[in-house]
């Protein structure tokens, strides 16, 4: 676990303590434990990096559209088209145009994208667009607020050393920290703790050690 730029060893983790008495301003994790979610619930920021094995009903994404006719090649990898990318502070100045393009390859590419049917207050992002076949409302990025906490999730390709050594990759992921640890990480949309345990699991206090 990740608290901003403190980095806690295991061996003195205190799962006892509350985060916001040590001064943490922003809990950057992987995967959403019960003590992080009592953090979040209890007014604390969190930026969760989801991976696909913390997500309910996630879609593998791929840059390129589906080939040809989705029915007829059904088991092809991917099953996505492309990407939406709405103006909001958690970008910064990262360069768009409203859509995906080439600096969204590697960010993009082969990872999940969470499935908010169940939370249609909330406006991605970054939105991922289905397939005509199986229209599930999509995100890569959103933000809402969680009981008294703010919260960010991402499910973009910042997983291992190597992707953060592309340029663009990087550049977008210390936009997104500086926004998540400004003054304008202030989301408007809500999720019940509810909503928010149907999208990602949740796990035991002892899963990141």
């Amino acid at each position: 676990m990740l608290y901003g730029a403190i980095h806690e060893p295991n061996a003195r983790f205190d799962p006892r303590l509350d985060p916001a008495r040590r001064g943490v301003r922003l809990a950057i994790v992987e995967r959403l434990t019960t003590n992080v979610l009592q953090h979040l619930v209890a007014g604390g920021s969190v930026l969760l990096l989801a991976g696909e094995s913390e997500l309910y009903d996630a879609v593998m994404t791929k840059y390129l559209p589906v080939f040809w006719n989705y029915l007829m090649f059904s088991e092809q990898a991917g099953g996505t088209m492309g990407a939406i990318v709405r103006d909001h502070p958690a970008l910064g100045r990262f360069p768009h145009d409203g859509r995906s393009d080439w600096q969204w390859y590697h960010l993009l590419n082969g990872t999940p994208a969470i499935c908010l049917d169940a939370a249609p207050g909330i406006r991605p992002v970054v939105e991922i667009v289905d397939n005509f076949n199986r229209v599930k409302r999509l995100a890569a990025v959103f933000e809402a607020r969680v009981g008294a906490g703010r919260l960010l999730v991402s499910t973009l390709a910042w997983r291992t050393p190597a992707d953060f050594k592309r340029p663009e990759s990087a550049y977008l992921f210390g936009e997104l920290l500086n926004y998540a640890l400004g003054d304008r990480f202030e989301p408007e949309a809500t999720l019940t703790v509810g909503q928010l345990l149907g999208m990602v699991r949740l796990r035991g206090i002892h899963s990141f050690l």
